[in-house]
C-alpha cells in the first residue's frame, strides 16, 4: 500500500493525526508522523523540512531529489509549520 507522511501544524503535535492514522492503518496503509521542534526558537523552516525528510528516509521510503524543495515550499507557504500537509511518502 502507501506510506503517508502527516505533518502537524504549529499548535499541535503528532497525536493530532491519531484519528486519521487509525483509518489509514485499518485500510492497510502505513503512516509517519514526525514531531517538529516547535519549542526550539532557533529552528528554521529548513530544520522542520529536515525533520520531515529524515522521517521519510527512516521508514525506507524512496526520497526523490526535489523532496527538500517540495517540503520547504509547503512549509513556508503555510506561514507556520505546514498545517495539514498529507502527502504519500512512496
Amino acid at each position: 500500500m502507501t506510506t503517508f507522511c502527516l505533518v502537524h501544524g504549529a499548535w499541535h503535535d503528532e497525536t493530532c493525526w491519531a484519528p486519521l492514522v487509525a483509518v489509514l492503518q485499518a485500510r492497510g496503509h502505513d503512516c509517519i508522523t514526525p514531531v517538529l521542534p516547535l519549542e526550539d526558537a532557533d529552528a528554521s523552516f529548513e530544520h522542520y523540512a529536515k525533520v520531515v525528510i529524515d522521517a521519510v528516509r527512516g521508514c525506507g521510503a524512496p526520497v526523490h531529489p526535489g523532496l527538500l524543495a517540495d517540503v520547504l515550499e509547503r512549509v513556508s507557504n503555510a506561514g507556520s509549520t505546514g498545517n495539514a500537509m498529507a502527502a504519500p511518502a512512496n
